[in-house]
């Protein structure tokens, strides 16, 4: 039964490497920002199943193509056009840092919104006026209290 466990989980090192890389060459960023970690991440996943990563040159030109989808890296990206090529900040490793530290920075601010919403008791929900309450006493519909009751207030 252990063998049988142990074969549903052995991985086949050369099919993932292969696998990893193709994965890598059409990994596309979907969303814009909003999409901007999950790229990030499954980039990330895929180049540790690689044996060898790809080259800086391949690095930087698969990453590049996809950061200039998103709108929040369009000040990161002209800097990195300023400098010549082969300077530090030209490179993958410098390109990744500082979308890595802009991703991190975008996260952290959307974290402490919602902790700030939950501190003020979470997203306000309104009491319907005397004059949508039903007249019979009744509460109206579920549908109705969300606004989306297509019935009106039976």
């Amino acid at each position: 039964m252990l063998w049988v466990v142990y074969r549903v989980f052995d991985r086949n090192a050369e099919f993932d490497a292969g696998d990893a890389l193709q994965d890598l060459h059409s990994l596309t960023l979907k969303d814009g920002d909003n999409g901007l970690h999950g790229f990030m991440t499954s980039y990330t996943i895929l180049s540790a199943f690689c044996k060898e990563p790809p080259s800086e040159g391949i690095q930087r030109s698969m990453n590049l193509r996809e950061f200039k989808k998103a709108p929040m890296l369009s000040k990161i990206l002209a800097r990195y056009e300023e400098h010549p090529v082969g300077a530090p900040e030209r490179s993958f490793q410098w390109l990744w840092s500082m979308a890595s530290d802009k991703v991190d920075k975008r996260r952290k601010e959307q974290h402490r919104k919602q902790y700030e919403i939950a501190l003020q008791g979470g997203e306000k929900r309104f009491a319907l006026a005397a004059s949508e309450r039903p007249k019979d006493g009744k509460k109206p519909c579920f549908r109705f209290q969300l606004g989306q009751c297509k019935e009106g207030n039976k």
